[in-house]
């Protein structure tokens, strides 16, 4: 898991250096698969709301993180909601450092 970590951080890194948010999101798909195969689900739900949510995350990556989003039955409705909505309210930045996301 450490590996795929590493790998996503580094594609956030070369995505923000070409300013290419979309790449970024895609990454961040990533991320939210790793936090949901941890048990971090409120995490997962997090990150994949602003993934669902971006205007720039491209309908494949949408389709994906719905479909994950959809697995995650280990918390409640309340905390799921919860999850969405401060996900939907992130932007970008503030995801990865809240996230700690180029730990890697």
């Amino acid at each position: 898991m450490e590996a795929a970590r590493e790998h996503f951080s580094q594609s956030i890194r070369i995505a923000q250096s070409l300013d290419q948010k979309d790449l970024v999101l895609i990454s961040f798909a990533g991320y939210a698969s790793i936090f949901a195969s941890l048990g971090k689900f409120e995490q997962a739900v997090e990150l994949g709301s602003l993934v669902t949510h971006h205007k720039l995350s491209w309908n494949e990556t949408k389709t994906q993180v719905l479909a994950l989003l959809q697995t995650i039955k280990s918390v409640s409705p309340e905390q799921f909601s919860a999850a969405q909505e401060r996900g939907c309210e992130l932007d970008i930045a503030e995801a990865i450092r809240r996230f700690n996301l180029l730990k890697g």
